[in-house]
């Protein structure tokens, strides 16, 4: 099997900060990046891409437009449940609770990484959403606390054809929306059900005992996943981005990325390399990607801390045994996906890599220089710091 890493934010996203690799032991790391052939698929400089919209191209490269879904109705397709059937046209799309709050006269959105809301919580500010919307044939549901959906009618879904699609949620997470983002925008008709949303959330009970109880209180919902995934287009890559239309394993927390694979395909992440099914379920002709989400948290909201202890867990359940698999011949490829500022950019290996000596690792200190070229030149990160 080829087995492709896919890790948002495996580089610090502020190239600035050299010190944060500093005494970081990741000698597998650097044996991939120092012997494995890059290539690279540049992102538009005025809207980069989401990590979850890279993973949603890439998946669906290959197949055609016919194949193409929003990334929504992958989502929904990844959770462990079905939402409630609605007859009437129209279509389920992301609409994830979030805290909007003005810092020095901009709007930054927190989403529910930055605050505690159980289920209880949840399903009593979407009871109260569904009795505000009924007459408008709007229906809201939480499959998860942090994961919500709304169903739009049709006629408000026709609003949105040939606008850019709207940021996903964790492109905008502890960010400020200032403008330099135009696909944050909405069309006219989705503001008003976002402004009437934060109506109804002002004055649910629910927030008022949140609030007295010193949590924030959910304020309004970002919608987004309508139309499709707005990322570089890799079905002509010229790249090993372009076998994963062959994929045949995924392996994955997120529920948008078991979605888009689809339930023949995919399956929860084990907690290492070393629980990956054997060859047997797995063939030589196989593809598998694994993904990896759990440095994103961490980079998102500026902890450095949480950051530096997950690169090299990272290092040790993943890279250094799958790694050691292909030097062992039990893998037919090793593939490091990066989806980072500028660019996705993936290292490629085969078992034969391993002789070739002269090409010494690269030492964690240098890899601030090493992923400059593909990270922004000034990127702004949670301007409340970690954990506000």
């Amino acid at each position: 099997m080829h087995l492709e890493i896919l890790v948002p934010d495996l580089f610090w996203p502020d190239r600035r900060d050299t010190a944060i690799y500093a005494d970081l032991a990741l000698p597998a790391l650097g044996t991939v990046l120092a012997r494995g052939r890059r290539s690279a698929v540049d992102h538009p400089r005025q809207r980069p891409p989401a990590w979850e919209e890279v993973l949603a191209k890439r998946l669906q490269a290959g197949h055609g437009a016919e194949a193409e879904r929003s990334p929504a109705a992958a989502r929904l397709a990844g959770e462990a449940a079905p939402l409630p059937a609605i007859q009437s046209p129209g279509a389920w799309v992301c609409a994830d609770p979030v805290h909007l709050r003005f810092i020095q006269q901009q709007v930054v959105v927190a989403d529910a990484r930055q605050f505690a809301l159980d289920d209880a919580d949840a399903q009593a500010l979407v009871a109260g959403l569904n009795d505000y919307f009924a007459p408008d044939g709007i229906r809201i549901a939480a499959p998860a606390p942090d994961r919500w959906y709304a169903w739009l009618p049709q006629a408000l879904l026709d609003t949105t054809l040939g606008l850019p699609p709207v940021l996903p949620l964790s492109a905008v997470a502890g960010r400020r929306l200032d403008g330099r983002q135009p696909a944050a925008d909405l069309p006219p008709a989705l503001t008003r059900v976002v402004s009437d949303a934060q109506m109804a959330l002002h004055t649910h009970p629910a927030n008022a005992r949140r609030e007295d109880a010193g949590h924030l209180p959910v304020n309004s919902l970002w919608l987004w996943g309508y139309g499709l995934p707005a990322a570089p287009d890799f079905s002509a890559a010229a790249n090993t981005s372009a076998p994963l239309a062959a994929l045949t394993h995924l392996w994955a927390d997120p529920p948008l990325a078991r979605g888009l694979a689809g339930p023949a395909r995919a399956a929860a992440l084990p907690d290492d390399f070393t629980a990956l099914p054997t060859t047997e379920a797995a063939s030589a002709a196989g593809r598998g990607l694994v993904v990896l989400d759990s440095l994103f948290d961490a980079a998102l909201y500026q902890d450095r801390d949480a950051w530096r202890r997950a690169l090299p867990a990272v290092e040790a359940a993943w890279l250094a045994p799958a790694l050691a698999a292909l030097w062992a011949g039990q893998l037919t490829g090793l593939t490091l996906t990066v989806p980072a500022t500028r660019a996705t950019v993936s290292w490629t290996l085969v078992p034969g890599d391993r002789w070739k000596f002269w090409r010494r690792p690269l030492p964690a200190a240098a890899l601030a220089t090493y992923a400059a070229p593909w990270q922004a030149e000034g990127v702004e990160l949670n301007p409340e710091g970690p954990g506000a």
